[in-house]
Parts: C-alpha cells; sequence; structure tokens
C-alpha cells in the first residue's frame, strides 16, 4: 500500500515494533514508531518527538515501541516514551529528564489518570501521569525488556512483570521486589513477555520465551506451570502471545522459533493448546507488541475513542479479560427492542436489539452482538455489531438495528448472542445464561 523509507526514525527500528492507533479519533489511523508519528493512509510523516524514542536499551539505539494512550483522560490520546509526553502531531506535553525507556501503562492510585512504567538498562520506575518520579531503582543489572501489567497474586492490585539479562522478575506496585526466577537469555537480555489467566481463578500467569524453552510462571510464586522445549532464539525483543487461534473457545500460545547456534534447530511458528482443554477463554486477536485489550477489536479495527484499559482491566501486554476489580463483575444481557416487518415484499426486515450491563463493574466497549437464525443444518450468522462505548452497571447500548434479508432469515427464529461476534465469547462474566434471546413472532411470513 505504501513504505517510507526517508523518515528518520533513529536508531529505534532494529527490534522494534509498530503501534496503530486512532490518535485524534477521526476515523482514520496512525502509526506510531517510538517518537515518529506517521498517517496511516499514505506513510506520511505526521510528526517527531524531540526527547525519548520508547527504547530501554542502553544507549536507546535498538528497540522503540508505538505506545498510545489518553493518559491525563482529557479525551484524547497522547504518545508515551519512557520520558516525555507527546501529543498526536509529536509536540512536547511534559519531559521529566529522566533517561528513555520501555514503557507500560496501569493505574496504580485512585486517580483515573494512567501511571506509566518504565524500563531501561537494567532499572524500574514509576511515573504519573505528569512525568512525575514515583519510586525507581536498578533490578536485573545491565538489561532489561519492556515490563506487562496484572494483577499476579489475586489481590486485587496491579503488580509488574518484567525480562531482564538472565533472570525474570515480579515487581510489586510500590517497587518492592516479589520474586526473581533464572532464564537463560544473555543475548539481548530485553525480551517482552505477556500475561494471561489461563485457570480463571483470578491469578494471572506469565508467558516469557528465553533462547531455548518457552514457560508459564505462577503470577504469586514464579513457579513454573509449564515448560516448551520445542523453541530456539537468538533473542531480540519478542514474546509470546495469547489468543484463539482456532475458535475452540480456549486460548492458545503463539511463539516463534529461529535456529541458532546456542539455542537449538527449531524454526517458524507453533501453535500450542491445553492437553486437558482447560484453558479460560481468549480473544482472537492480538494486534501489537504495546498490546491492551480495549484499544483493537474483535475484527482488528482500531476504535475511534477507545476507552482507558487501565479503568476496565488494568493491564498492559495481557489478553486476561477479567475485570480491573479483579473478578468476573460484569454481565451483558441480550434485550429485544422491536421488530418491523412492514417492507418485507420490497426484501427488507428490520430487527432492534440491544445489550445490557446487568453486572456491578463497566462492561467495556469492543463487545460484540450477533444474529442467527435457524434451518435444517442449525443456527447460521446473519451479522454482527459492536458496542463504541463502555456500559455503566444498569446502562443498556441504543437500540442496534439488524437489516436482515427475510430470504435469510426464512421462518425464522432468530436468536440474539451478546458477547458473541460468531467465533465465540471473550469477556468473563459473573453470568453466562442470559446471553441470549430468541424470537418467533412477527418475522415475515413466508
Amino acid at each position: 500500500m505504501w513504505s517510507n523509507a526517508s523518515t528518520t526514525i533513529g536508531g529505534t527500528a532494529t527490534c522494534g515494533g509498530v503501534g496503530i492507533y486512532d490518535l485524534d479519533g477521526d476515523g482514520t489511523v496512525e502509526i506510531v514508531q517510538g517518537a515518529t508519528i506517521l498517517n496511516g493512509a499514505d506513510g506520511s510523516l505526521r510528526g517527531q518527538g524531540m526527547y525519548g524514542r520508547g527504547s530501554g536499551y542502553p544507549g536507546g539505539i535498538y528497540a522503540g515501541f508505538g505506545v498510545a494512550a489518553d493518559i491525563d483522560q482529557d479525551g484524547q490520546m497522547e504518545v508515551v516514551v519512557g520520558n516525555a509526553l507527546y501529543d498526536s502531531y509529536g509536540s512536547t506535553i511534559w519531559h521529566n529528564g529522566q533517561p528513555d525507556g520501555f514503557v507500560a501503562i496501569g493505574n496504580f492510585d485512585d486517580d483515573p489518570q494512567g501511571e506509566i512504567v518504565v524500563s531501561w538498562a537494567g532499572n524500574l520506575r514509576l511515573q504519573d501521569d505528569d512525568g512525575t518520579v514515583l519510586w525507581s531503582g536498578n533490578y536485573t543489572g545491565e538489561r532489561i525488556g519492556p515490563p506487562t501489567v496484572a494483577d499476579f497474586d489475586g489481590d486485587g492490585d496491579p503488580e509488574i512483570g518484567i525480562a531482564g539479562n538472565g533472570v525474570y522478575i515480579m515487581v510489586d506496585g510500590n517497587g518492592t521486589l516479589i520474586w526473581s526466577r533464572s532464564v537463560n537469555d544473555y543475548s539481548s537480555g530485553f525480551t517482552g513477555s505477556s500475561v494471561f489467566d489461563f485457570e480463571g481463578d483470578g491469578v494471572a500467569e506469565v508467558v516469557y520465551a528465553d533462547e531455548e524453552d518457552v514457560w508459564i510462571f505462577d503470577g504469586p510464586t514464579g513457579a513454573v506451570k509449564l515448560q516448551e522445549s520445542q523453541h530456539a532464539s537468538a533473542t531480540c525483543s519478542e514474546y509470546p502471545v495469547v489468543a484463539d487461534v482456532d475458535l475452540d473457545g480456549q486460548a492458545e500460545i503463539i511463539y516463534s522459533s529461529d535456529p541458532s547456534i546456542m539455542s537449538g534447530p527449531e524454526q517458524g511458528i507453533r501453535v500450542i493448546g491445553d492437553a486437558d482443554s482447560s484453558w479460560m477463554p481468549a480473544r482472537p486477536v492480538w494486534n501489537q507488541h504495546s498490546y491492551a485489550i480495549t484499544e483493537v477489536n474483535d475484527d482488528g479495527s482500531i476504535p475511534a475513542s477507545p476507552s482507558a484499559n487501565w479503568l476496565s482491566y488494568n493491564n498492559f501486554r495481557s489478553g486476561d479479560l477479567a475485570s480491573a476489580s479483579g473478578g468476573a463483575m460484569t454481565d451483558a444481557t441480550a434485550q429485544f427492542v422491536d421488530v418491523c416487518n412492514e417492507e418485507c415484499d420490497d426484501g427488507m426486515l428490520r430487527v432492534v436489539f440491544r445489550m445490557g450491563n446487568g453486572g456491578v463493574e463497566t462492561l467495556p466497549a469492543g463487545v460484540s452482538g450477533a444474529v442467527y437464525t435457524r434451518g435444517d443444518s442449525g443456527w447460521t450468522l446473519l451479522d454482527t455489531q459492536i458496542s463504541s462505548d463502555a456500559l455503566a452497571p444498569g446502562d443498556t447500548t441504543s437500540g442496534w438495528v439488524f437489516e436482515l434479508d427475510p430470504a435469510d432469515v426464512g421462518d425464522g427464529p432468530i436468536r440474539f448472542s451478546v458477547d458473541d461476534d460468531g467465533t465465540g465469547e471473550w469477556i468473563t462474566e459473573c453470568r453466562e445464561d442470559n446471553n441470549e434471546v430468541v424470537i418467533e413472532d412477527g418475522l415475515c411470513p413466508s
């Protein structure tokens, strides 16, 4: 579609990764690579920040990542690097004079603004939304990777998981080291990691790959829960991701291998699942290195005004779909509103449904609703819609109008199912038995 070889990104392209966001909410996306911002439509340069580039490698010569979010909750997304905050054109909002670094975003206090976790050259610090340093320390020597944020011990508060030179560590939200585990990564020392609650117990697990193995570590203790040895990598900043790749309603782990003398012969992409078929459901998408759940829809499209991920889930580089309070306290409900069959002869049947939230926690934006009809071969998907805004407890979406072809509907019935994009569920709810409604009356006559 386009390429841009003329834009100066600096030394951060090697081992780095782009982020895709709709920074100004106009329905078109922008591309963020470190502090460089490109227009997604044609690749032209939109802006470039003058301070940090989102790299925690010593000297900032490798691995700049694209991270953006509405940190200060003013309704506009900002580009986030380790020591500065830029607007959507790369102009500086603040610069705190600290070293640049890899970043993650979470909520570590009682206000709605996001806090920024920064890792660089073996160090880790937490910054407030205005750049104020809340705490800082050295944890892993000279190298450290991009951080993850999740509730790793089930206490309702976020912790930070991060890989370094030969070690993986878990740090509490106040900077206290919780545990560390030796790993085999001395080739780069700045690999990433991901997070998922495979067991659905409210306690997240770490998914990490070093030079030889893929690991799942227990969140509270660091104990090994899985070791997969069919892996090889000289490592850069890559990490395994978690998604439902075969649409079986359960998570799988996806990781890459590349043969090297020190690591082994494996090469290519591998997908592994649970032999006992007990892992929790996952989304079918994990779209970028700086992944946050609310910043991409299930179909891969980018929302114009995403809700703050730290208020809905309070995690980063995590696929865990439990609410930010630490439990499944949302409840998507299916509601029938109306049917209009006056245009059946013209090939149009309009049916109106809406989705409600019967839980006690906010239902995030991006939840799908699907309409099916039943024929001789079972239920057939006709159409889907996606919620654009978060739903507070007791609220409903506006009416979702589905314009259906009577020939597709036949004699019916029609089923409306929420938390359903035609491939499966991805929200963990307090109730799963009220997600659908079936109507048989008022359809077009045969």
